[in-house]
């Protein structure tokens, strides 16, 4: 539903935001999901899509300061797959990790947070129309 509302309004890119969670309590720190190359739904826009999701990862990260898990790529998300704009997923954090979900409630770092996405979306866009 996410992916057919934002095919339908306009948009030039979808971001959508989420907290992972995982049993080890000890990982920590951000990463955004795109499709891969060979996506059988929407493989056109792996390279905008990784572009996108790499420019919010690392400016978020150099942002906040919290560790870089970079971009990991899938087909196997329909979040991701019925897109049809450049699409990141960005995990903004862990709540499984008790210093990051203690930091993600605060409003300075979730301050942080909005302006390296900011940054990130604005790097995104002129490396887009650099290209062009």
């Amino acid at each position: 539903e996410r992916s057919v509302a934002a095919n339908k309004s306009g948009a030039d890119i979808l971001i959508r935001l989420h907290a992972d969670s995982m049993d080890n309590s000890s990982v920590y720190g951000a990463l955004s999901t795109c499709m891969t190359a060979q996506n059988p739904y929407n493989a056109s826009l792996h390279d905008k899509s990784y572009n996108l999701s790499k420019k919010i990862v690392d400016t978020v990260c150099g942002t906040t300061g919290t560790k870089n898990r970079g971009v990991q790529e899938t087909d196997s998300s329909s979040d991701i797959n019925w897109c049809e704009i450049p699409v990141c997923v960005f995990e903004m954090g862990f709540l499984s990790n008790p210093d990051e979900d203690a930091r993600m409630e605060t409003e300075e770092y979730r301050d942080k947070l909005a302006q390296g996405i900011c940054n990130g979306i604005i790097d995104y866009f002129a490396s887009v129309s650099d290209n062009q």
